[in-house]
């Protein structure tokens, strides 16, 4: 036999009890064995016991450390008593001064319960072992007979051997209660090595609570287990349970939101210990007739669910209180000492599993917030469009700090509204039905130019800026639309201005950190820089079109406008000229027609510059094409234009860059540079699109040229190219002609296949 099968072979064997030992004496004896009390042996498990039974008993007036003797009784074949040893005589109780040799056994009390008669032996080898009691002392003894024969086989008599055996016996009786020490002390052991596993392994603090009290609830044999922690407002809240009932769980939490306003004697014990920092008992039965109906209907709950009492137990850690550890019993009994030992133990852990899990979790936060300023700072250094960047920022707003809303709203220019911008988690109601987000919290925070913080609904009330038809919108339904409890509005503006704020709204009531409050005012800070870059943007895009309508002012008058007023002169002279010199007449109508047909080519091409319709439809190579035919002329440069691609389109903006580079270097090089020959590649492959215009014309200095007025200019092209992240490389010299190059990598999402 091993482990706990020794003790229940010793408790079925020997049921005689000894005064309690101290267990961690008997655990010092057992591992001074080298054992434990799961692997513990019958030889090691007798030896650890009698070590630590045998100081604790006394035989007559022999210490209890000396080992039980034995001593040696004979008979003769008439049974009468031959020889008894002083040892014999002590443990059968005898006094050691009564002479018994010669007499028979059956009139002896003492011996007749120990030495058998001759008749009881069947044959000569045949052994009895017995055990009796004695009735003086209630010692037991144990007694081996044989029979005593001759050499020629007569029976002599019977030999007794007699040995006291009560210790051995108080031994056997003392491992039933060490049995059941056992049995629970490994029920323990394994509930409590369960929950430290679910510590290890789980991050998720809901699932671990819930976990906890379902141990808690099978090693306690308890009818439910709940642990409670507080909330932002420091309210407990029921965060993990096993066997309470639906009614109990929903309405708890309501009762446990006003119980610290209670006298003691109503409070629930969760409230006591959490506040106290110590456990406390509560007997069912004994909550005062004085007391609120939701302790009366909690006390209705539990009788019908067969509780008891309750056991309330504070969570503890670094010194601080962190939570309550509730049990339900169907006994109506304080527990035992013994009972809160394991309470408390389990406490130990619990706070062990919502310390590791609030530092997951605050962990998993900081992440989050990491995450979500990195993709908007992002966003604000790739993107102008100010929809996207707001819509961004106020989704992450609300994300890593639990907002049901959150809002971006800008001061209208009659100071007296705010006007939404962005809106994040407000599905069913427009942003405009709700007049307290509009008006409320919102504008009061740009008047006062400082966050304002709304905890909980009832705050919201004694603010100066709640107004009757807030009250009403409450009471049609709109405000609790999405579950309003609690507000964070913060205003915002670029370089010390206050003209918006960023609002979020919860549905739970909140007690903001500094740190949290300085996360939100990180999210107004991008939502200002952006609005101010798309400010700015806005400008630019202004100014880009005026210079755009300047420029296209002056090319007409560099070309249209001229060949028009000499179309309008030569229309003068016609008619006069006609009667008085035919022939000069008819070349005079010739170039007429001449200059109609390149005033025409020269308005295309202005017209296709101004809104290129085929690079919408068709793409940069077409566009291209076609923008070089137009401004072919019989006696102008030759134009070519050639074209490698492996994809039908590039995307719209790399596009749009491409095209404007090349017409205005085509431009300049028929305006300016005098060349024979202009010519235009398009490379499209490996990864990257490579322009060229190349012409032969006079060239230029490259360190000395300056723009003209109203042209684009080298700067401004070289701008253009970088905006698409490319290289603009020119080689020119006088008299050597001009090579524009211009290469921009072109990323595979950004290839627009059709």
């Amino acid at each position: 036999m091993t482990g706990n099968e020794v003790y229940r072979e010793y408790v079925r064997r020997l049921p005689i009890a000894v005064p309690t030992l101290d267990r961690a004496t008997l655990d010092r004896a057992v591992a001074g064995l080298g054992a434990t009390p799961e692997t513990v042996t019958d030889e090691q498990m007798l030896r650890a016991l009698r070590e630590t039974v045998y100081p604790l008993l006394a035989i007559g007036d022999r210490a209890a450390t000396e080992p039980a003797c034995a001593g040696l009784i004979t008979t003769d074949a008439a049974n009468r008593v031959r020889t008894i040893s002083p040892v014999a005589a002590t443990i059968v109780g005898l006094a050691p001064d009564v002479d018994v040799v010669g007499q028979p056994v059956d009139v002896l009390p003492e011996l007749d319960r120990c030495v058998p008669p001759v008749g009881a032996f069947a044959d000569a080898e045949g052994v009895l072992i017995a055990e009796c009691v004695i009735p003086a002392d209630g010692r037991r003894v144990r007694c081996i007979s044989h029979l005593r024969t001759a050499a020629d086989g007569a029976v002599l008599g019977v030999g007794t051997t007699v040995q006291d055996i009560t210790l051995e016996s108080a031994v056997y009786a003392e491992a039933g209660p060490l049995y059941q020490t056992s049995e629970t002390r490994a029920e323990e052991l394994s509930a409590l090595a369960n929950i430290a596993r679910l510590i290890a392994l789980t991050t998720s603090l809901d699932a671990t609570l819930a976990a906890i009290a379902e141990r808690t609830a099978q090693l306690l044999d308890s009818r439910a287990a709940a642990i409670f922690l507080p909330n932002a407002l420091g309210q407990l809240q029921l965060m993990g349970q096993f066997g309470l009932p639906e009614t109990y769980a929903v309405t708890i939490n309501e009762f446990m939101r006003i119980a610290p306003r209670l006298p003691d004697e109503i409070q629930p014990p969760t409230t006591l210990a959490f506040r106290d920092g110590i456990p406390v008992y509560r007997n069912i039965m004994t909550i005062p007739d004085e007391a609120p109906e939701g302790a009366h209907a909690a006390r209705a709950v539990a009788i019908a669910d067969g509780w008891g009492s309750i056991v309330a137990v504070p969570l503890v850690a670094k010194g601080a209180t962190i939570g309550s550890l509730t049990c339900y019993f169907a006994q109506q009994e304080p527990p035992t000492d013994a009972m809160m030992q394991r309470i408390m133990t389990i406490t130990d852990h619990a706070a062990i599993a919502v310390q590791t899990s609030t530092l997951y979790a605050e962990t998993e936060r900081q992440l989050a917030e990491m995450t979500a300023l990195h993709q908007t700072a992002a966003l604000l250094n790739s993107s102008l469009d100010r929809a996207d960047v707001l819509n961004m920022i106020v989704e992450q707003a609300a994300r890593v700090t639990g907002a049901r809303v959150c809002g971006l709203l800008e001061l209208s220019t009659s100071g007296d509204a705010t006007i939404p911008r962005a809106i994040y988690g407000l599905d069913h109601f427009p942003f405009s039905d709700i007049a307290i987000l509009r008006h409320g919290p919102a504008l009061y925070a740009i008047q006062q130019r400082e966050p304002l913080i709304i905890r909980n609904h009832e705050d919201a009330t004694g603010m100066p800026w709640w107004r009757e038809k807030f009250a009403e919108e409450a009471q049609r339904g709109a405000f609790e639309a999405f579950n309003a409890q609690a507000f964070i509005a913060v205003p915002f503006g670029y370089q010390g201005a206050h003209n918006a704020v960023l609002m979020l709204v919860y549905d739970h009531p909140i007690n903001p950190s500094a740190s949290e409050l300085q996360l939100i005012s990180t999210f107004a800070d991008h939502a200002a820089v952006a609005m101010h870059n798309a400010l700015l943007y806005e400008q630019a895009q202004q100014a880009a079109a005026l210079e755009e309508r300047h420029r296209l002012a002056r090319d007409l008058h560099d070309s249209v406008t001229q060949s028009l007023f000499s179309m309008s002169l030569l229309a003068q002279v016609l008619p006069a000229l006609w009667s008085v010199q035919p022939e000069e007449a008819a070349r005079s109508l010739d170039e007429l027609r001449r200059l109609s047909k390149e005033a025409l080519a020269e308005m295309r091409a202005l017209l296709f510059q101004l809104r290129p319709v085929a690079l919408e439809e068709e793409g940069v190579v077409e566009a291209l094409r076609r923008h070089i035919e137009s401004l072919q002329r019989r006696d102008g440069p030759s134009l070519t234009f050639a074209s490698t691609s492996e994809v039908e389109r590039l995307s719209l903006p790399v596009e749009e860059a491409l095209f404007r580079v090349a017409s205005e270097a085509v431009s300049n090089a028929l305006k300016h540079a005098h060349a024979k020959e202009i010519a235009v590649a398009l490379d499209i492959r490996d990864g990257a699109a490579t322009l060229t215009v190349w012409d032969d014309g006079r060239g230029f200095d490259q360190a000395g040229h300056q723009p003209q007025p109203g042209h684009l200019g080298l700067p401004g092209m070289r701008e253009r190219v970088e905006r698409i992240g490319g290289l603009l490389q020119i080689e020119s010299a006088p008299g050597a002609g001009t090579t524009i190059t211009v290469r921009v990598a072109i990323p595979a999402a950004q290839l627009r296949l059709v």
